[in-house]
């Protein structure tokens, strides 16, 4: 990753404490491209990223269970406390942060929010956006559960990722259950739902987590069919 601007220090600082608390990928984003309300007035941000089981994710294809669900709230409840504690840290620093934890940012309806993490993931160069709407990073593919942090800490920044790497590759799309990713490239300009329909897709999560009672953390089947995330499982199994 290429650092173009800010103070290193403070990088090498919340990276080690944050790696050290059990991040897996950790990121700093320029926002200044962004519209003021959208980033709350800070020209910075820290995306965190905390990758899944592997054995866990490898199962899911198979179908509904219970333990990627509880996977899944695990790896939530895990980044809630490393963006509250990486507020700590800057505030501890003499900065102002703001978390966009679940504990302080709400989905609308539409399951929007004014910043996704995916938005500060990409500008931190942490990974691009797949057909499926997800994430897709080069360690782990999409077998990973993200947020994020926006503060006026002077951090270096990383380049942005512009482009998608899926290229031909519509595995997502094939495999989905409810056929709601259309198989379309993303590109910086594209809207969430010109990739997928996030209602359909809701409905299929809701569907497969009935047994269970559960409406989210059910489905998966995209994020652990896409190339990346085999590639990692592959990884894993071959030590």
């Amino acid at each position: 990753m290429n650092f173009e601007t800010g103070d290193r220090m403070f990088n090498d600082y919340l990276a080690e404490m944050l790696y050290q608390k059990g991040a897996s990928l950790v990121g700093f984003a320029d926002l200044t491209s962004l519209p003021l309300n959208i980033r709350r007035d800070f020209s910075r941000g820290v995306s965190i990223a905390v990758v899944l089981n592997p054995q866990i994710i490898s199962r899911i294809p198979s179908g509904p269970h219970l333990e990627y669900y509880e996977e899944y709230a695990r790896v939530s409840n895990q980044l809630n406390d490393l963006c509250e504690f990486t507020v700590a840290l800057i505030m501890d620093k003499g900065f102002n942060a703001f978390p966009q934890s679940r504990r302080f940012i709400k989905q609308d309806q539409y399951w929007r929010t004014p910043l996704p993490h995916k938005t500060v993931a990409r500008l931190a160069g942490i990974g691009w956006i797949g057909k499926s709407a997800l994430l897709v990073s080069e360690s782990y593919g999409s077998a990973i559960r993200i947020t994020s942090v926006l503060t006026d800490m002077p951090l270096h920044t990383q380049s942005p990722i512009t482009d998608s790497k899926c290229g031909d590759c519509t595995v997502c799309a094939s495999l989905c259950p409810s056929q709601a990713i259309k198989g379309i490239s993303w590109r910086v300009e594209i809207d969430r739902d010109e990739l997928v329909d996030p209602a359909v897709c809701k409905a299929a999560v809701i569907k497969r987590g009935e047994p269970f009672g559960l409406t989210e953390g059910t489905c998966g089947i995209c994020m652990a069919a896409c190339p990346y995330t085999q590639r990692y499982i592959s990884s894993k199994n071959d030590v």
